[in-house]
């Protein structure tokens, strides 16, 4: 059997924005995004940062790049693409400004622009800091900071990435500490123009992927809450988007490998320019967005096979305790894996997935140039599927045990077919040397284990109560989310969600689904036992309930040729949001819109204010080969040449009669 050669990819255009609160007073600005060693940026204490000068990126059309990325790989050979990349060398010796603060420390910064962009991600090509120096990225506006970087973060090949930073102007920042002579080396080599709105990439709800992918939280992914904690969002070099699996080996050492698609991560400077983030999913089904401060930045490659299309490498850093990672158990057994299997994956960057087959897979070629029979072949998903950005995401068993990792495939929402898994008994040690297989790193004793189970890095952990809850302040009637994230295996759950609750206590684990009526402050509590020993958990929330001023959504439209200009309609809308159904969007109150084909697009539009929001959908179709409209009489006639039908439209009101003629294709009257 012969796979269709398409890898799963995509480009698109699209923004979500969803603002998650959290139980603690909210910062000044956000956290960052790695592991990083404190401090604050100084640009408190110096000039504004509009008052630096500033790096332009070039302009670029943005369609063509898109059109000629799709024409240099008609083979479809690349993961999500969601930024354009440009080749800079700007370094504290010839860019930027350098001063000096009261207390001696001097601080070296450079501002970047690239005009529209969503967010901006940069990586260092020399990251070589002596102890005394720390580098700070942070928004234009301050609303995100990035650092401190130091030495600590120093890597083998002498590079960093680091996570994208909103908006299309940020600050690069360097502290040299008092007495400090020299910073080691520093160099910025890229910077990536977001063109998607990566920053803000969010949960099932406003998210990228297609309406039918399932969140990992929702009963579907019950059976799979141990091995959820293996899974990665992978961006490569700044502009590109896979998914990656943490997974064990034979020697149960705690060694962080992950595997991914040769097509993902082909090389060491891939591996090296890569950011790894972990724990992002909704927390609890079809909600909210997931956390994104929980990232790793840089890998070793170590081995990579393209025929087969997998690539393992080790992270710089073993993931820490609080990200709760797990490492992928594995079977390496060449009969194909019992029915049913699943997909977890980040399908076009957003929050965690699910995709199952009842169907046991089969083995297939996924196409020319690839291992022949290298493929476990998914021939339908039941539920969920796969889309761009999921390249490289596991292929479960139904014991949970890691069995192939995705290349490519036809599967989307409405026709969820055809997906091609690269076979990990294959990958195990088909190819000759060290560099093209995983047996000399996953089975360093050479035990010849088929079978292997997942492991928790950090052992066992001890009871502790622990929730979220996923925010303070709603609209009037909607619910709040409270979700268990207990450490110490628990077996019973005791919750009170406080005064004027509904429900106001339950004993599962939850996700727990509350309504309050009234804003105010009340205590919630939380007490888990296991195995005779208890932890409780009390945590005070003040909760605001929005009960005026409630949004309503609704619009129309008007269209000349492929061009739509939609007029709101909506009341009471503090923001809005908008989908052309083309991958597109617009936050303009009264947005136009050019279309690039003709066809039959949904078109929705969100408004918001404060906590509450409404949406509405209309359809509209656009006719293809429009003439011009009639300079005198308005008048504009579609499609043409026409089989079944003709459309005269009048853009007024005649007072007199008009004559038209219609002449066939061949002339005639």
């Amino acid at each position: 059997m012969t796979g269709r050669d398409k890898r799963k990819f995509n480009c698109i255009l699209s923004v979500r924005l969803l603002i998650a609160v959290s139980l603690a007073c909210l910062p000044v600005y956000d956290a960052a995004t790695q592991i990083s060693h404190g401090g604050e940026p100084a640009a408190a204490l110096l000039r504004s940062p509009g008052s630096l000068p500033v790096i332009e990126m070039p302009v670029f059309d943005l369609s063509r790049y898109i059109s000629d990325m799709e024409q240099d790989d008609g083979a479809g050979l690349k993961p999500l693409v969601f930024a354009k990349p440009f080749s800079v060398s700007i370094d504290p010796l010839k860019d930027g400004i350098w001063e000096e603060l009261a207390d001696g420390r001097r601080v070296w910064r450079v501002s970047i622009r690239s005009a529209g962009a969503y967010s901006l991600n940069i990586i260092f090509s020399r990251f070589t800091l002596a102890e005394g120096a720390s580098v700070f990225l942070y928004s234009h506006s301050l609303t995100q900071v990035l650092g401190a970087f130091d030495h600590r973060n120093n890597q083998r090949h002498g590079t960093l990435a680091v996570s994208p930073v909103e908006g299309d102007r940020i600050v690069v920042e360097m502290q040299m500490q008092k007495g400090a002579t020299h910073y080691g080396e520093l160099e910025i080599g890229t910077v990536a123009h977001d063109f998607i709105g990566i920053h803000n990439l969010k949960s099932s709800r406003f998210g990228f992927s297609g309406k039918c992918n399932i969140d990992i939280n929702c009963p579907t992914g019950d059976n799979f809450q141990t091995e959820k904690n293996a899974v990665a969002r992978l961006v490569i070099n700044g502009i590109q988007l896979c998914t990656g699996v943490l997974v064990n080996n034979t020697a149960n050492d705690g060694k962080p490998y992950l595997l991914t698609a040769n097509h993902c991560i082909d090389n060491s400077n891939r591996a090296a320019n890569t950011v790894f983030l972990f724990g992002y999913e909704s927390p609890f089904c079809n909600g909210s967005d997931g956390p994104l401060n929980q990232s790793l930045s840089g890998s070793e490659l170590l081995a990579t096979q393209q025929n087969l299309d997998f690539t393992l490498v080790k992270l710089n850093e073993k993931p820490p305790k609080s990200y709760n990672a797990w490492y992928a158990g594995w079977n390496r057994s060449p009969d194909p894996p019992a029915a049913p299997v699943a997909t977890i994956h980040h399908p076009n960057g957003d929050v965690k997935k699910i995709a199952v087959s009842a169907e046991q897979p089969v083995t297939a070629t996924f196409g020319s140039g690839y291992t022949a029979n290298g493929h476990w072949h998914i021939e339908r998903w039941g539920l969920g599927t796969t889309e761009g950005g999921s390249s490289g995401s596991p292929l479960f068993d139904h014991n949970g045990s890691l069995v192939g990792l995705l290349t490519g495939g036809d599967a989307r929402c409405g026709d969820a077919v055809d997906d091609f898994y690269c076979k990990f008994s294959l990958a195990w040690d088909r190819y000759e040397g060290t560099n093209s297989r995983l047996q000399p790193w996953l089975d360093p004793d050479s035990t010849d284990a088929f079978m292997v189970g997942g492991l928790n890095p950090w052992g066992e952990e001890e009871l502790s109560a622990r929730f979220t809850v996923s925010t303070t302040e709603i609209c009037q009637g909607d619910r709040v989310v409270f979700t268990d994230f207990s450490t110490g295996n628990p077996g019973t759950w005791a919750w009170d969600f406080g005064t004027g609750a509904s429900p106001r206590t339950a004993d599962t684990r939850g996700p727990h689904f509350v309504t309050y009526n009234q804003g105010g402050k009340r205590k919630v509590k939380l007490a888990v036992t296991s195995n005779g020993e208890i932890d409780e958990k009390e945590a005070e929330i003040d909760m605001a309930v929005n009960a005026t001023n409630i949004p309503r959504a609704g619009f129309n439209y008007s269209q000349d040729g492929l061009e739509v200009a939609f007029l709101d309609l909506s009341e009471n809308a503090a923001s809005y949001y908008w989908e052309f159904g083309d991958r597109r969007t617009s936050t303009r109150q009264e947005p136009v819109h050019t279309y690039s084909r003709s066809g039959q697009y949904t078109v929705s539009q969100v408004v918001r204010n404060r906590a509450c929001a409404d949406t509405v959908q209309h359809f509209i179709t656009l006719s293809p080969n429009f003439l011009p409209r009639h300079p005198e009489t308005g008048i504009r006639v579609y499609p043409v040449p026409a089989t079944t039908y003709l459309v005269i439209e009048a853009g007024q009101v005649f007072d007199t009669d008009l004559h038209i003629e219609l002449y066939s294709s061949g002339g005639s009257l």
